[in-house]
């Protein structure tokens, strides 16, 4: 027979309200837009945006070359980075003229970030 976790002062104390925990957030997930693009913009030739898809945490960093309508190229899935972690935070995601992805990690959560560079051409990350 497994052995189940005992119950924590606050999951005891909200016990009953369960229900009315679970109607709420029912309620306010139904007012959000679960899947959606941002707004594009245009910076040296490309249109940059973001994705967010149906029961994703993270945003998926995308960008076309020259029109809307032209194929999209995703530059940063932040959901396949933060895949089987804990704690995960994508930011300060930036692209410079020279056509490089530049993007901070914090693992931790404690604001302790780690820089990455990406080669925007070839998709590979820069040596550290």
């Amino acid at each position: 027979m497994p052995i189940s976790k005992p119950k924590t002062h606050t999951e005891q104390t909200l016990a009953q309200l369960a229900s009315l925990r679970e109607s709420l957030f029912t309620e306010i997930m139904s007012h959000i837009k679960q899947t959606d693009n941002s707004v594009a913009y245009l910076r040296d030739g490309y249109y940059y945006y973001t994705r967010t898809h149906e029961g994703k945490s993270y945003k998926t960093y995308c960008r076309k070359k020259g029109s809307l309508d032209d194929p999209e190229t995703v530059i940063l899935d932040v959901n396949a980075l933060a895949e089987g972690r804990k704690q995960f935070m994508a930011s300060q995601v930036r692209v410079s003229p020279a056509d490089i992805l530049g993007y901070a990690v914090d693992l931790t959560g404690g604001r302790l970030n780690t820089i990455y560079f990406k080669n925007l051409q070839t998709n590979e990350l820069l040596p550290m």
